[in-house]
């Protein structure tokens, strides 16, 4: 048989793990973005302007980070459901060569 359509299920679950635990860990850095809206206060005597700024800053990267760590999380999820795919379509397909041209 050719195992040229053959994928190695358990290395592209691995990976889905590793990728879905980045998108976790990009998500946690975002949630520490929170405190740096306050790294400012009081850097420049009366600069209320700088203050808001940063915290507008921080509050865009927060949502930008968590953002993109949701798709990468997803991206990992996708990979573990492609293999856990495959595996199923390939032992469904085996299952049915081996049954075929047998008598019901």
């Amino acid at each position: 048989m050719d195992d040229m359509t053959s994928i190695d299920a358990p290395e592209v679950r691995a990976m889905g793990v590793a990728v879905t635990g980045i998108g976790e860990r990009v998500q946690r850095v975002a949630a520490e973005i929170r405190g740096w809206e306050y790294a400012g206060q009081g850097a420049v005597d009366g600069a209320v302007l700088c203050e808001s700024q940063l915290a507008g800053s921080a509050r865009f990267w927060e949502i930008t980070m968590d953002g993109l760590g949701a798709m990468v999380r997803d991206y990992g999820g996708e990979l573990r459901a492609a293999a856990g795919d495959f595996v199923a379509t390939d032992s469904d397909a085996a299952d049915r060569l081996r049954t075929a041209g047998k008598p019901g």
